[in-house]
């Protein structure tokens, strides 16, 4: 893997999904952490810088929206991707609020 300077916060709770998104990113050469709630993201965020993160909006405990909030208190340059299945307009329209996003990328339900 060549060095990278792009370090990545991946927060998802299906494992598998978690382990794909993690290989795919790490392959293209960038640094990854891997949170599989909200709590263990928070943990993450509190000690270390992200240029992106990849958030899946569904978690147990408190939501990717939760992690979104928290991510632009401590880290607002940090770039954030909203990869999820779960479709809910309200939910969808907090998560763009809170991230300042101008898309969404839904995944296939799994």
């Amino acid at each position: 893997m060549p060095e990278s300077s792009i370090r990545v916060l991946v927060v998802e709770d299906n494992q598998d999904l978690l382990d794909t998104f993690a290989d795919v990113l790490w392959s293209a050469g960038m640094e990854i952490d891997k949170a599989i709630d909200a709590h263990e993201a928070a943990g993450m965020l509190a000690r270390t810088h992200y240029d992106i993160a990849v958030i899946d909006m569904v978690l147990p405990g408190p939501s990717g929206v939760e992690v979104i909030r928290k991510l632009k208190e401590s880290s607002p340059t940090t770039r954030i991707v909203i990869c999820t299945a779960y479709y809910d307009s309200q939910l969808l329209q907090q998560s763009r609020s809170s991230a300042s996003s101008r898309s969404h990328h839904p995944r296939p339900a799994s």
